[in-house]
């Protein structure tokens, strides 16, 4: 049993803090050392040095260069500006911040900088607070061995979400495209250019141009070229001879991932390398996504791979994310095919500061905290191990069989993502993974419950082994989400809060069979526990060293000191407080009640209530509309045929298929044990017009597999019907659609070879499969009222 005490006060009480007071700056410094880079080996010019395998290596010693992080924007825009509106001191809430990309094991940082807030018309530098944040921000990160890929020039206003302020910028003036034409704003971003790369930061009193902690600079944020080759290719070769002209070494990127049939183009001018994103479950759905997105992540294609090795081309993302998802387990599986794609660095969009992390107001599409959303955020520390472990160009094959990949593993069932080797094991949610040597542990990162740690609350715990029988605990503060992340947001709605309750902990581990000891570091939890015998202790969140009984025999004294604790910079700003409320919980109900019968039908799709829940590409003539006669709802969707061409791949093959999904997995929650039974499935809805042609009904099963047929529909007939035993393996189409636009259109995940009803989650409606290719271009104007299984 445990029995909890006030702490010792004199030196001779018996308390379980070692007298080693050499591990005093360990204990309180420890991610310093832990997650720092060295930077004695570096140079501080062409310390990267592209290899003609496209490969960035240290110039020093040879290695590949890696990095994974975020993108963060304090000072900038928005966040500045709504940190101004609630009195928060942004230096303090940068130190935060930081603090948490260091704790987090995150070793790089990118930002579009807002270019129309730091210039003038004529490209001059502004001397101001947003420089001066800027600067301190990178002073910070550099401090925790944080590295940085620098975007100069954002090319728009800094409203988002809000209307844009007038600002002094040349981009405020001419606008993205005359910026790209424009001579007179072409000359503007020259001058821009060399003043910000010469740049000195008054922190670290050293230029943008030769601080090692830069590593490359992207000249500009999604430029969505429109010219010729060659006009587009003068630019470029101007953008990067102005930088070089500083004496600037550093690689210089440029974006490829729009507008890629100027590919060969952007190359031509002479840049290093492309820069690359992904938003695989597309953006703006405004709530979360249901479903296994895992198959949208297989693998990141690049059509165009062949002009980057042509040209010797590196690769970094400077954005992605899995938007609209609160689950878990998809960062690691997308930092798995980044590799595979050549990616050596690579950055989340976008991680929210604290102290908006409770409205999420920056970006509502994206979430991102240590605090607020501890579990994706144990995903994104997952991410930067992947690009630190798994090899560059390796090949895991394709869904479900890349589940697994090195030490690694993602479950949609689950909602986990998790690592373990021998000195290492995170994860981000409940796991029954067994640990075969833990006693070799040397940090434990997690969330909920594993064999080793047992926690009750809902925020993550870090372990960070400090010796034999002796570890440093990090307790986050309890999360919980209350509202819509994804919805219209505002500052008066608070969407995520946190708590500083006590909550329950076990800790399992070999070295404390015989008992342990808990005692508070921070001194913000008076108590301490001794003689613990595989019992739970009840801790706030905070800092703490846990002990074998091996240190009862020990004298020890209390290590006082003035030093801020780390653990400053993990507590919330003060902004204000909350009342306590119950979590979100999004999920929706239906095919359930005291009147359902196992017989009764079970509906996938009904167009009244599930409309704004389709994953569709949207069209203008579409919506919901009602029979007059029999006022039934039913949706109307009416294309202009089947193919677009895409501006920002004009190259791409033309594909016919125009497709919706429909993610029913939280409808039928009630009526799973009912599937068995259910033979038919039944389609109502109609062309428009004396019409017909064929529409593909299709089962999409939790692995990704899909089985489905085809109808065909005509004016005259309401109802369809389609045997599920008569379903035949399809091949789905990935919904919501990636961006950027030139990844694969179908999945490319294993099929099951055979339909288990039972596994079933979402319905895709498909107006493309059996249309012959000389009909693509007529137009398709149908009425869906709803599907259902009989």
């Amino acid at each position: 049993m445990y029995t909890p005490e006030q702490p010792v006060s004199n030196s001779k009480g018996k308390s379980y803090l070692p007298v080693l007071i050499a591990i005093f700056f360990f204990v309180f410094g420890f991610h310093d050392l832990l997650h720092a880079q060295s930077k004695t080996n570096q140079i501080t010019n062409d310390q990267i040095v592209i290899g003609k395998d496209g490969v960035m290596r240290w110039s020093a010693d040879g290695k590949e260069v890696t990095g994974f992080g975020v993108n963060y924007t304090v000072p900038f825009a928005y966040a500045y500006r709504a940190g101004k509106k609630m009195g928060v001191d942004l230096k303090a809430a940068i130190d935060q911040d930081v603090y948490q990309f260091s704790r987090l094991g995150l070793d790089l940082f990118r930002v579009h900088v807002w270019d129309c807030e730091i210039s003038d018309t004529l490209g001059n530098l502004l001397q101001n607070e947003h420089l001066d944040l800027f600067d301190y921000l990178l002073f910070k990160l550099q401090q925790k061995g944080i590295n940085a890929i620098i975007t100069p020039i954002a090319y728009w206003g800094n409203g988002w979400p809000e209307k844009d302020e007038p600002t002094p910028g040349f981009s405020t003036k001419y606008g993205k495209g005359e910026c790209l034409t424009n001579e007179a704003a072409i000359k503007a971003q020259e001058n821009y250019l060399n003043q910000f790369v010469r740049h000195v930061n008054p922190y670290n009193n050293g230029a943008y141009k030769d601080d090692p902690m830069i590593l490359a600079f992207e000249v500009s944020n999604e430029p969505h070229h429109h010219g010729t080759p060659e006009e587009v290719e003068k630019f470029v070769r101007r953008m990067k001879k102005v930088i070089r002209s500083t004496g600037c070494t550093k690689p210089v990127f440029y974006n490829v991932s729009h507008s890629v049939h100027l590919a060969e183009a952007y190359f031509a001018a002479g840049i290093d390398g492309g820069t690359f994103q992904w938003y695989p479950t597309g953006l703006g759905f405004q709530k979360e996504l249901g479903g296994n997105m895992l198959p949208n992540v297989d693998k990141y294609t690049i059509p165009f791979d062949d002009v980057l090795k042509k040209n010797n081309a590196a690769r970094i993302v400077y954005e992605f994310d899995a938007a609209d998802m609160a689950s878990t387990y998809m960062y690691p599986a997308m930092a798995r095919s980044f590799r595979s794609a050549g990616i050596q660095l690579a950055t989340h969009f976008s991680y929210d500061p604290t102290f908006l992390a409770p409205y999420n107001t920056e970006y509502n599409t994206h979430y991102m905290n240590l605090m607020f959303a501890p579990q994706k955020a144990l995903s994104l520390m997952l991410c930067a191990e992947v690009f630190r472990t798994i090899p560059l160009h390796s090949n895991h094959g394709v869904y479900p069989a890349n589940s697994t990949f090195g030490p690694f593993r993602v479950s949609y069932e689950q909602n986990l993502a998790e690592m373990v080797t021998p000195d290492k094991f995170i994860y981000t949610n409940n796991t029954s993974t067994k640990i075969s040597s833990p006693e070799k542990l040397q940090l434990i990162a997690g969330y909920g419950k594993s064999q080793l740690i047992e926690s009750e609350g809902t925020g993550a715990y870090f372990l960070d082994k400090l010796g034999e029988g002796i570890w440093r605990l990090e307790l986050m503060p309890n999360a919980t989400i209350i509202d819509n992340l994804f919805g219209r947001n505002n500052l008066d709605k608070t969407v995520a809060v946190v708590n500083y309750e006590r909550s329950k902990m076990k800790f399992n581990l070999p070295e404390f069979e015989d008992g342990y000891a808990v005692e508070s570091v921070d001194w913000r939890d008076s108590i301490i526990y001794r003689e613990v015998f595989d019992q739970p202790v009840e801790l706030k969140p905070g800092i703490y060293l846990v002990m074998s009984k091996a240190y009862e025999e020990k004298d020890t004294v209390q290590l006082r000191s003035k030093r801020k604790f780390d653990w400053d910079e993990i507590r919330p700003l003060p902004v204000g407080t909350t009342k306590a409320v119950t979590s979100y919980n999004p999920a929706r109900k239906r095919n359930e009640g005291k009147n359902i019968l196992p017989a009764d039908p079970i509906s996938l799709f009904d167009a009244a209530l599930d409309v704004d829940w389709l994953n569709r590409r949207w069209v203008r003539e579409s919506g919901l509309v009602q029979d007059e006669s029999s006022g039934q709802s039913s949706l109307h969707i009416k294309l202009t045929g089947l193919t677009s061409v895409d501006e920002e791949n004009k190259k791409a093959p033309l594909i016919g298929d125009y497709t919706m999904r429909h993610y029913f997995g939280d409808l039928i929650a009630d009526r799973k044990k009912d599937l068995p039974q259910k033979t038919i499935l039944v389609f109502e809805g109609h062309t428009v017009g004396d019409t017909s042609f064929p529409v593909q009904l299709s089962l999409i099963m939790k692995n990704g597999s899909a089985y489905g047929g085809i109808i065909e529909l005509n004016s005259a007939t309401k109802k369809y019907s389609l045997k599920v035993s008569d379903l035949k393996k399809v091949t789905p189409v990935l919904l919501p659609r990636p961006y950027p636009t030139f990844l694969p259109y179908y999945s490319s995940a294993e099929k099951s070879d055979r339909l288990d009803i039972t596994q079933i989650e979402s319905l895709q409606i498909s107006i493309g499969p059996g249309i012959k290719q000389k009909d693509w271009e007529k137009s398709y104007d149908l009425m869906i009222s709803g599907v259902r299984l009989e």
